[in-house]
């Protein structure tokens, strides 16, 4: 602090925001082998489909083919890479579903080539290899950032977990207010029977009996209490 004080005298910054460290590069794993594998194959069929006298005809159209699926495979890569993101994770299966059917493409313009039929279906084969690599990709993204570094992403947006707390904070106020408001009633009602005289034997038989029946059940009563030995002693 005081080093601090003596450099704002001076004239220089008095706070200085500490270094933030630079996290570490990716390592390269098993996947990125293969997907290099993967992605070699893929440039060397579309190599081969853009060079080749048989398709001399239509070397614009496969250039644009070539470059939507190079396009497609980059940007798979990058998204495999952050998989703990939902929205990369929906990106990376998107990609998946569209270079699935540029090979089914691929094969079915194959077959009405019969000279061509073999490098449209290794171009097909290498889409769906590079599909299978990038699955895989995603989960080793997942399984490396996710679970074995100690945190995780909810994977709900901002809205729904407001939501969800205001529902739960709802509930817990209702709960509250209902288990107080039970117990405010259970302490009237035993005050009431404290302070109230005990109901005679007619009106706890229900109110099936008549004024006459009641009235002789309480003589009878009465008559009883008065029967009973030191009931003059207590008089």
């Amino acid at each position: 602090m005081a080093a601090a004080v003596r450099q704002e005298a001076q004239g220089l910054p008095f706070l200085q925001a500490p270094a933030v460290a630079a996290l570490p590069p990716p390592q390269p794993t098993s996947s990125d082998a293969e997907f290099r594998i993967a992605d070699g194959d893929v440039e060397k069929a579309l190599q081969d489909l853009s060079t080749n006298p048989l398709t001399a005809d239509i070397v614009p159209e496969m250039q644009g083919w070539a470059d939507s699926i190079r396009s497609a495979v980059a940007q798979g890569y990058t998204a495999a890479r952050q998989g703990l993101d939902p929205t990369q994770r929906d990106k990376v299966i998107a990609i998946r579903r569209q270079l699935g059917e540029y090979g089914r493409l691929a094969r079915f313009v194959g077959s009405l080539s019969p000279g061509m039929t073999f490098n449209y279906r290794r171009l097909g084969q290498a889409l769906d290899e590079t599909s299978a690599v990038l699955l895989v990709m995603l989960g080793e993204s997942l399984a490396s950032v996710g679970f074995a570094s100690g945190y995780y992403l909810l994977q709900v947006p901002l809205a729904e977990l407001q939501q969800r707390r205001d529902a739960v904070i709802f509930a817990l106020r209702n709960f509250m207010g209902g288990a107080q408001q039970a117990l405010r009633s259970g302490r009237l009602a035993a005050r009431h029977r404290r302070l109230s005289p005990p109901l005679p034997v007619a009106r706890r038989a229900g109110p099936g009996r008549s004024a006459l029946a009641a009235a002789r059940e309480r003589d009878r009563a009465e008559h009883g209490r008065a029967d009973q030995p030191g009931a003059e002693r207590h008089c």
